[in-house]
């Protein structure tokens, strides 16, 4: 059963994706009257992103948001490749100690922190409105708007394997126009990692936990800030920027851009 619109709000966030509800549970903290709503039906929980970075583990726990991901996922002090005998690529995270107190790549399904996410804006007092999608604004007679600010997050990023002693992100692309299933089995993926492999040793892939194809481009909006009457529209993640998933960029991106909505939004 849907759940009605209010009558009016301080904050209106459009879409219920992390960075959606990060926005959300941020703008909530001061004291803000917080609606969000999505198209859906129900939450999607699509685990596109595994990488959650230093910076941003340090703008979450802000917002007492940090340390659930960090019970929840695999924090990684460095990221190895290795072939048949011996070591392609190693990276030592935990060299970042003197600059964070997370000096870690925290490995989590995008998944994962939605679930996260959406428990916290429930104690928060905050409901999910879903089947409500925005069709437009506009300002009233008295020169001012039903949903003001407007906040549209953002999706997207690839989903990790996991073999049982390391945890890996792989991200295949493939030529436009050639046919992918749509969730990859596991002798699909190894086959096409044997296709891209640039080292003389073979890389294996052991297990999969979610496979799944999208198309990847790029985007920036051409502003990012707008007043209507008396409101301000804001747009971030996706709404505002879109990445390739390497590299999580999308979706810590996203969290970020919620650290500075309060320093910006004037009621």
């Amino acid at each position: 059963m849907s759940m009605s619109l209010p009558t009016e709000t301080q904050i209106l966030v459009v879409g219920v994706g992390p960075n959606g509800m990060a926005c959300a549970i941020t703008l909530k903290a001061p004291g803000l009257q917080v609606t969000i709503v999505d198209a859906l039906s129900r939450g999607r929980y699509e685990s596109h992103s595994s990488l959650v970075y230093p910076r941003t583990l340090e703008e979450l726990d802000t917002v007492g948001l940090a340390q659930p991901l960090l019970d929840n996922g695999i924090g990684s002090k460095g990221v190895t490749f290795h072939g048949d005998t011996e070591t392609l690529i190693a990276v030592d995270v935990s060299k970042l100690y003197k600059l964070t107190r997370f000096p870690t790549t925290l490995l989590i399904s995008q998944s994962d922190v939605e679930s996260i996410f959406e428990d916290r804006l429930k104690r928060e007092g905050v409901n999910v409105i879903w089947n409500k999608n925005v069709v437009g604004m506009a300002s009233n007679l008295n020169n001012r708007i039903l949903f003001c600010p407007l906040l549209r997050p953002a999706r997207g990023g690839p989903e990790p394997g996991a073999p049982p002693t390391s945890y890996w992100c792989t991200a295949l692309v493939v030529p436009i126009g050639t046919t992918t299933p749509q969730h990859p089995s596991l002798e699909y993926i190894q086959a096409e990692v044997a296709k891209r492999n640039p080292w003389k040793q073979r890389l294996h892939v052991v297990k999969t936990t979610q496979a799944a194809t999208y198309r990847v481009h790029s985007a920036v909006a051409s502003t990012f800030f707008e007043k209507l009457g008396t409101g301000n529209i804001l747009l971030v993640g996706d709404a505002a920027h879109v990445h390739p998933p390497t590299g999580g960029q999308g979706l810590n991106l996203g969290l970020l851009s919620k650290s500075s909505l309060k320093n910006y939004i004037v009621l």
